[in-house]
């Protein structure tokens, strides 16, 4: 056993008690004269937590309206932006912060930069360019909520690599028959002759028309009115009785009737506003 020193006269809850050495943060904050972070403004920056559907963008510029509309004077926003990140960040992304090696960080730019390598990688930059280049509108999808759907796309991948003129083509050729007609005819015959400004200008002109109706419900109806209620099983059954009640006067007037097909199927048995098809 050594006896060198004050090592001897350890007890073993000394010998098990360690001084903690604290690690510095991954952050090297600058220097800023006579600011503080203050507690409410901790409380109003946006939660990044990892999660599967979060906008990565929009948590960064959310963070930058906030930094830059509380920035106080003589103060740069690389000095407020590096304060607060820390706060901001939850749960598995903070564990990734305090991670990074001590001091490796002086500048917001590239604190920035390994968040969205971390957390926004090829492979979700790739799938979103499959979204954006395979986008189509729904069926029963007003025209301005097709584009709005469209636009919070491009934001959600601003790194696309897609010119300005491809991305109008991708959305026109997504559209429903209906509004493909009603674009082109707004561009003078062809959306191609237009140039990528006008087709914006166009765009934005009709979907704010398209806002007038009070749903999207009376824009794409699917079914004809008066008949989605009724089920093909009550219809037979109508027709059924509608026939034998016919047959029945015609055998007792002894009048033969004069047999016409149905102006939709072109079958016998029914008039045409009772058809089956309908």
């Amino acid at each position: 056993m050594s006896e060198n020193g004050d090592d001897a006269e350890k007890t073993l809850r000394e010998w098990a008690t360690q001084e903690v050495t604290q690690n510095p943060l991954c952050i090297t904050f600058p220097k800023a004269q006579n600011f503080k972070l203050k507690s409410g403004i901790i409380r109003l920056l946006p939660p990044f937590r990892c999660l599967e559907n979060e906008d990565h963008h929009k948590f960064l510029k959310e963070l930058h309206a906030i930094c830059s509309g509380m920035k106080p004077h003589a103060v740069t926003e690389d000095q407020i932006k590096l304060r607060e990140f820390p706060f901001s960040v939850q749960d598995a992304a903070k564990e990734w912060l305090y991670d990074l090696p001590s001091g490796s960080i002086t500048r917001w730019n590239e604190l920035a930069k390994l968040f969205l390598e971390k957390y926004f990688t090829e492979a979700k930059v790739s799938n979103l360019r499959i979204e954006i280049l395979g986008i189509n509108q729904g069926k029963r999808e007003s025209l301005h909520t097709y584009w709005e759907r469209f636009k919070k796309l491009l934001l959600r991948c601003p790194q696309h690599g897609i010119s300005d003129y491809h991305l109008y083509q991708c959305f026109f050729k997504g559209l429903i028959p209906m509004e493909m007609r009603l674009i082109n005819a707004s561009s003078g015959g062809s959306l191609s002759n237009l140039k990528p400004t006008k087709i914006r200008a166009l765009i934005d002109k009709l979907t704010n028309e398209s806002k007038q109706s009070a749903t999207e419900e009376e824009w794409y109806p699917d079914q004809l009115r008066g008949f989605k209620d009724i089920s093909n099983a009550h219809v037979g059954s109508q027709i059924s009785e509608f026939t034998k009640a016919i047959l029945l006067l015609t055998k007792e007037t002894g009048i033969e009737p004069k047999v016409e097909p149905c102006g939709i199927c072109c079958k016998t048995g029914h008039p045409t506003n009772m058809c089956p098809l309908l």
